[in-house]
């Protein structure tokens, strides 16, 4: 299903080629560093470099050229243009009987497709090949341009205002070319369904963040074990030549299209996702894209990811209101479109599925906004309005790194996403296990928790928690373990005005044992607080800390009302509580400031 729908999307592209940039069979784009202008009897006149400055970077653009081989070991030209090893028989790695070999090979393959011709640009390109000697390269003509035209890029060439890989009739050349070529198998495609001849190894994809930089493949066989009926390599999984090029392709484009709202990746801790609509919608992949990489649009600047800025400003309006409640038939957007979401990851030399979603852009803009809807919890007003999900990967992370995210993780987390279903559980042990490891409840780590909570509640209809867990402060809920987190950190605070900065403050010492075993540890805070409270006359803490402690229930007739031990879904609301209440102090400290 993956393969057939990557093939729709190619068809689609490819009736559009000039506008969407995808390439056709027998073409691959490729960067190109410089173009050799040629004479009528073949002598290379001018040397014209084609790389741009952006970002005060040298960067050579990319064109559509004839398809590039594979080059892994051996002598193999490309038609048309090549590095400066093939296209002029000298190169950077000073051997001077390997380059005379790369250069006999260039000229051979295009002298056989180009020598019948009858164009004046065939004929100049053949009279440069038979006249052409390397040590013609150390000529006066290349003295500016030598150093960049052997650092690798391809050199393509040009005749009379043209460039020679896009005259009509060497085009035809290459593509009688490609027809010719024998093929070892002809069989019934699994994708098309007709007789083809059969592609014994797909090319490969490239683009797939930490895959292997040269491409991997998604269909792959390279064991006898895998052998079936002595059909060997991809003949396994008998895929046309012709749909095997189609769905590469397409894929590719969408791994490499620039980021931003034209762009069709997103990367998610160790996934790259890419995402597509079944018919032509700009628009609603464009919004596909801001919900799942929601970035606030920045007045004052131009957004460097995103092609327009105003068409950026329009998609994070439209997600506030939905995430708001108002429907999507007020946003212009198309409601029954049909989206594919397909999440891979690197596997050695392959790439796999984590996940493959199809589903109407209704149906998946009311999950992803449902999604946002339950991340929604207070913050500062310098922190994003909305977490993607690499923000929520990371929190999971040894260090913060996205190379240390728990494999599968970003798998899981997408699937609940996309379905409306239970966030995994291993998430929430992950973002717990980060917290009691360096003692930091952050706006993430909190939102996750509250997530997870609120979404575990509802489908488990738990009226209480579900009424219970808000976006800010409850100050009418009377959950204990809520409470007590609200408590811990109060009692912080009163810590923090008597003494100020300390080395271990009661976060760093009680925090992991006060939301795991609370009876044990809260006595002992609950005196030391008593003691800060009277360093600093802090009326309105203790006010409050007295507040809280009778809602638990602790009193003279029953000291030890905080229960032994919470268990794992109760530390998590020890933690919403304890974070909301934080958010409440400081929120309350900035009004105050605003009103003196």
């Amino acid at each position: 299903m993956i393969l057939q729908d990557l093939c729709a999307l190619y068809e689609r592209l490819a009736a559009d080629a000039q506008s969407s940039g995808i390439a056709l069979r027998g073409y691959s784009p490729a960067p190109v560093s410089h173009a050799l202008e040629l004479s009528d009897d073949g002598r290379i006149v001018a040397v014209i470099p084609l790389a741009k400055l952006e970002k005060k970077k040298l960067i050579n653009p990319k064109w559509m050229l004839p398809e590039r081989l594979v080059r892994t070991a051996g002598v193999r030209a490309n038609y048309l243009s090549d590095n400066s090893g093939y296209a002029l028989g000298r190169d950077s790695k000073g051997k001077p009987g390997r380059s005379a070999q790369l250069f006999q090979a260039f000229r051979e393959l295009n002298l056989r497709i180009l020598s019948a011709l009858d164009d004046p640009g065939a004929r100049a390109f053949c009279a440069f090949l038979n006249r052409w000697n390397p040590t013609q390269f150390d000529e006066p003509l290349f003295d500016d341009e030598r150093e960049a035209l052997l650092a690798g890029g391809n050199l393509v060439f040009m005749f009379n205002g043209t460039y020679l890989h896009e005259r009509p009739a060497l085009r035809a050349a290459w593509e009688r070319e490609q027809s010719d070529e024998d093929t070892a198998l002809v069989g019934q495609c699994l994708i098309t369904g007709e007789e083809l001849p059969i592609a014994s190894v797909h090319p490969s994809i490239k683009g797939v963040v930490g895959a292997q930089s040269t491409g991997a493949a998604l269909v792959s066989f390279n064991s006898p074990a895998f052998k079936f009926f002595n059909k060997s390599q991809s003949l396994n999984a008998p895929v046309s030549e012709r749909a095997a090029f189609a769905y590469t392709t397409a894929l590719n484009h969408l791994l490499n299209l620039p980021k931003g709202s034209g762009g069709r990746c997103i990367r998610i801790g160790d996934i790259s996702q890419v995402f597509w609509a079944r018919t032509h919608a700009p628009l609603e992949e464009g919004f596909t894209w801001c919900m799942v990489e929601p970035i606030e649009p920045q007045e004052d600047a131009a957004d460097g990811d995103r092609d327009d800025a105003g068409t950026a400003k329009m998609m994070w309006d439209a997600l506030l209101r939905l995430r708001a409640g108002r429907p999507l038939a007020e946003m212009n957007l198309n409601e029954n479109v049909h989206m594919h979401l397909l999440g891979l990851a690197p596997n050695a030399a392959r790439i796999s599925v984590r996940y493959y979603y199809v589903d109407s852009f209704g149906a998946l803009v009311q999950r992803v906004v449902q999604h946002h809807r339950d991340t929604e919890i207070v913050h500062g007003p310098s922190e994003p309005e909305f977490l993607a999900p690499w923000m929520i990967m990371r929190e999971t992370a040894a260090q913060g790194k996205a190379d240390n995210v728990p494999q599968t993780l970003s798998g899981a987390l997408m699937r609940a996403i996309y379905t409306g279903q239970s966030y995994p559980s291993s998430l929430y042990a992950a973002v717990m296990m980060r917290i009691r490891s360096d003692k930091t409840i952050n706006r993430v780590r909190a939102a996750v928790i509250k997530a997870y909570l609120l979404r575990d509640s509802r489908l488990k209809d738990n009226k209480e928690w579900k009424e219970g867990i808000k976006v800010g402060l409850n100050e009418e809920w009377n959950a204990p373990a809520y409470l007590m987190g609200r408590l811990f950190a109060l009692m912080e605070k009163a810590q923090s005005d008597a003494i100020g900065s300390v080395g271990a403050s009661i976060r760093d010492r009680y925090f992991a044992s006060a939301s795991a075993t609370p009876g044990t540890v809260f006595p002992v805070l609950l005196r030391m607080a008593q003691h800060h409270i009277t360093k600093i006359n802090g009326h309105y803490l203790d006010m409050r800390i007295q507040e809280v402690v009778g809602k638990i229930g602790v009193g003279e007739e029953n000291p030890k009302a905080f229960p032994n031990k919470l268990d794992l879904s109760d530390q998590g609301l020890f933690m919403v509580g304890y974070y909301h209440q934080r958010q409440a102090l400081y929120t309350k400290r900035v009004e105050e400031a605003v009103e003196a």
